[in-house]
């Protein structure tokens, strides 16, 4: 078992899971593929040039580009367009909590992990972890050490607001905005009390 990430592996769908969907969703007609190829390129401007050594990261050579990857989870996860740009907003905290964790060997399953949480938190139908780790082409097990990684580097807060999901889907049709969440994205959080919106310094 791999300390740092492990090798990404597809297997086929609709044979053996019994919660597997009958078919993939046609590409070409779909805006959740576009939204995630969207993201990608989003957290691609998010790579820095020394990345940390995390879980997040692949070894061996990667089967899939960032955005191949991201087209394969918009087909396969059967989430909703609200879904995935809550998980855009995950991520964009998770770059603002430790922008390290970012290169280009850490995308595929960043993008992965965010996008379920996102799932889970946005949709009132989802599969289970076993499937979704089908989708990321990873095990089970290093699927859940993903999504409680992403919990815990946040501290499990997670909210998405309405106002949160509107900035980032500007953001997300606009690539020529700037990217840097400490200055362009309005983020609302959990707190105690109810909830309040404001802007990164």
């Amino acid at each position: 078992r791999r300390v740092h990430g492990g090798v990404l592996k597809y297997s086929k769908f609709g044979k053996r899971r019994k919660e597997s969907p009958p078919h993939p969703r046609v590409p070409s007609q779909m805006a959740e593929v576009r939204i995630a190829v969207s993201i990608a390129r989003l957290l691609k401007s998010f790579c820095v040039a020394t990345p940390v050594k995390s879980v997040f990261q692949c070894v061996g050579p990667l089967p899939l580009s960032i955005d191949e990857y991201a087209a394969r989870l918009g087909t396969y996860l059967y989430c909703s367009e609200s879904a995935l740009i809550a998980a855009a907003v995950i991520a964009d905290r998770l770059y603002f909590a430790n922008a390290k964790l970012f290169g280009e060997r850490s995308l595929h399953k960043i993008l992965a992990a965010c996008a379920v949480i996102g799932a889970k938190f946005m949709d009132d139908k989802f599969f289970s972890n076993s499937y979704y780790a089908d989708c990321a082409g990873v095990t089970l097990d290093e699927f859940n050490s993903l999504e409680a990684s992403v919990l815990r580097i946040l501290n499990f807060r997670v909210f998405v607001g309405p106002l949160d999901c509107q900035i980032m889907k500007v953001r997300l049709e606009r690539p020529s905005l700037p990217t840097s969440p400490r200055k362009h994205i309005v983020t609302s959080r959990v707190p105690e009390t109810p909830v309040v919106t404001f802007a990164y310094p």
